[in-house]
């Protein structure tokens, strides 16, 4: 079969090649609570490039040779003795992050707790752009923000899969108001968004600064957003919740944070049920889907790290002869 392959440290989208491998073995009495999966399609988030690239190794070492990607959807080929979820046949998506990485390719085994049924009406292209981004979403409103019917909040990077997500699922789940920052103002509208600050243009700490926020959602920048995000939000009860970090305060209001997969499956399953009800949409880059080719690969990550990209880079997995 074919998989993306990273054999040492270095920049994926100059050294990332698509290779033939093997195809994972699989014995349902030895992999329990597992599936094999047939890729039909897999997306990509920082986290994939900032593994290969070194940048995190003294907290997630890469498992040479690697296969990147967390964000999967496909078809049920196989079950373990012990599933009890799925069956051959069915369409699945989720975030595999146990064993971490893997899905870049035509196969993957995954556990049945990282996974729930795809929506009917979406492809697995669609599908495949939802995990990793609209978890972290979800948990940065609802576990770490302390959202609720009737929040006020402001996105800083509401065009960025994580931030379009996140304006989709406050509107869903009641938001008052939702305002963003974003160049593109249509686009960020588009989600959802009540107000929208062209960052280019206007600073939106000076245009929003009124202290009426009960949470920002910081998916961009560092000090300078937590400054002007002060200005935003009430004195108490609020949160300021960043995918970012690297500030030194004592503020309780101060939230750092990265998507917890221990509660994936119960979140990525409310998740599937917003998605299957059309309160939320996809976000796929317009180049995309990219295929499984070394050249193509190597492209979906080079726009990844351009952050030029407008949606998700996800991966159309089924391989032609």
């Amino acid at each position: 079969m074919k998989a993306a392959v990273q054999k040492e440290y270095g920049n994926p989208a100059e050294v990332l090649s698509v290779e033939d491998v093997e195809k994972p073995s699989f014995d349902a009495a030895v992999s329990k609570t597992c599936v094999l999966l047939k890729v039909g399609a897999a997306s990509i988030n920082p986290i994939d490039y900032k593994i290969l690239d070194g940048s995190l190794k003294g907290f997630l070492p890469a498992p040479f040779p690697s296969t990147p990607g967390f964000d999967v959807a496909g078809t049920v080929e196989a079950v373990g003795a012990d599933v009890t979820r799925f069956k051959v046949g069915d369409r699945v998506f989720g975030d595999n992050w146990n064993p971490m990485f893997s899905t870049l390719s035509e196969y993957i085994v995954a556990k049945q707790e990282c996974l729930t049924n795809t929506p009917a009406d979406l492809s697995d292209v669609e599908a495949a752009s939802i995990p990793l981004a609209g978890l972290t979403s979800y948990q940065a409103l609802l576990k770490h923000g302390g959202f609720k019917e009737g929040s006020k909040i402001f996105v800083n990077g509401g065009t960025t899969a994580t931030g379009s997500y996140a304006i989709q699922l406050a509107k869903a789940l009641g938001a008052s108001h939702v305002a963003c920052s974003a160049s593109n103002v249509e686009l960020a509208k588009s989600f959802g968004a009540d107000t929208v600050v062209n960052y280019k243009e206007k600073d939106w700490g000076e245009e929003l600064g009124d202290g009426s926020y009960d949470l920002v959602y910081e998916t961009v920048g560092g000090k300078e957003s937590w400054d002007k995000a002060l200005k935003l939000l009430k004195e108490e009860g609020s949160a300021f919740v960043t995918l970012v970090g690297g500030i030194e305060t004592t503020d309780a209001r101060y939230k750092g944070m990265m998507c917890d997969n221990a509660t994936g499956e119960t979140d990525l399953e409310e998740l599937r049920k917003l998605f299957e009800s059309k309160k939320m949409k996809p976000y796929l880059e317009p180049s995309g889907p990219y295929k499984l080719t070394t050249d193509s690969v190597r492209a979906g990550f080079e726009k990844l790290q351009s952050h030029r990209a407008k949606g998700k880079i996800v991966f159309d997995c089924n391989v032609t002869a």
